[in-house]
């Protein structure tokens, strides 16, 4: 893709559907709320079932931009993103219409992560990577640990000023992007400008419209006092940068020191999927009740460690080249 179509797709697109269409919505929504009452209800949610919506249509041109073909049920697993983006925001526009008790979409969200998990991890057990067994165990451990991530988020942004989980969910989310896209050369020491061995370039992409989307929710609030994100916004969030984050691991990677090293480490991608529950710190008790600056800080904080250390880990899983009498590539790297 040219510069300019990453731009447009993985940032100003994203940015201006989810931003625009929230404050169209709102003001809709209040202009219906004035005519049928005396102004807005006290407690009303606002439009929040266009969230999801507005998502959707945001996050999924960037992925048709790079590949225009329409496919059922692509063969190639890093194709699948589009799929991963509707199912996560029709479960999401769902469980904001019907709003159904808390655990019960807990309950709900444990196979819909499972089924994102399966749906970009589902040659493992074909190539090699994972034995059956430790294939499905893997996906509902995913399923579990993304749905606890996800309900953690949730029961706290009813509580909690949209645009602070908007912007601590963006901290998190960030890192993201560079890191999957760092590659390195093969005859380079672990330079220290490459943050990992990653070198999955869709899925920065992919990371760059989702964190367009967020600053667009965070800018539009102060437009949108009341408007309040739970249910609407941590599955999509979550579903996408688990799929970015799990494609990276197994499916991206660099040709360093003796021989192919992952994209990620293991513990590097579980640090980047706890980052965004680091949105749920301002309702925590004695933080709640602090000023909002406060609050943000202290999500921000946590949501910076989690990544940092992430991002940290991937560099360090970088390889040292062996010195040339014990590389078996070292004629390759050294042949014009």
């Amino acid at each position: 893709m040219e510069p300019s179509e990453i731009i447009l797709y993985a940032g100003l697109l994203p940015g201006a559907i989810v931003g625009v269409g929230l404050l169209c919505a709102w003001l809709t929504w209040r202009a219906i709320e004035k005519r049928r009452t005396a102004g807005p209800r006290p407690h009303a949610l606002g439009p929040i079932w266009v969230l999801p919506i507005l998502l959707g249509l945001a996050l999924i041109p960037i992925d048709l931009a790079r590949d225009p073909r329409v496919q059922v049920w692509p063969k190639e697993t890093t194709e699948r993103f589009p799929h991963i983006i509707v199912a996560a925001c029709l479960f999401a526009l769902i469980d904001t219409a019907v709003r159904a008790p808390l655990w019960l979409s807990a309950i709900l969200r444990i196979p819909l992560f499972g089924a994102v998990s399966w749906a970009i991890l589902e040659p493992l057990p074909r190539t090699g990577d994972a034995s059956p067994g430790g294939f499905w165990l893997l996906i509902a451990g995913l399923g579990a640990a993304l749905a606890a991530v996800s309900i953690a988020i949730d029961a706290s942004a009813r509580r909690v000023p949209t645009w602070i989980t908007a912007l601590i969910l963006l901290v998190a989310i960030a890192p993201i992007a560079p890191v999957v896209l760092s590659d390195f050369p093969p005859d380079a020491p672990r330079p220290a400008f490459s943050l990992s061995p990653a070198h999955f370039a869709q899925g920065a992409f992919q990371a760059g419209a989702l964190i367009a989307a967020l600053g667009a929710v965070a800018l539009a609030h102060p437009l949108c006092r009341a408007l309040r994100v739970d249910r609407a916004l941590a599955v999509p969030t979550i579903a996408l940068a688990a799929a970015i984050l799990c494609a990276a691991r197994w499916f991206g990677g660099s040709w360093a020191g003796a021989g192919w090293t992952p994209g990620l480490p293991i513990p590097a991608l579980a640090l980047f999927l706890l980052a965004p529950a680091a949105a749920a710190v301002p309702a925590l008790p004695g933080i709640r009740r602090r000023g909002p600056m406060i609050r943000l800080g202290l999500g921000a904080l946590f949501a910076a460690i989690c990544a940092g250390l992430g991002t940290w880990l991937a560099h360090e899983s970088i390889p040292a080249r062996p010195p040339p009498g014990d590389d078996p590539y070292a004629d390759f790297y050294d042949d014009p």
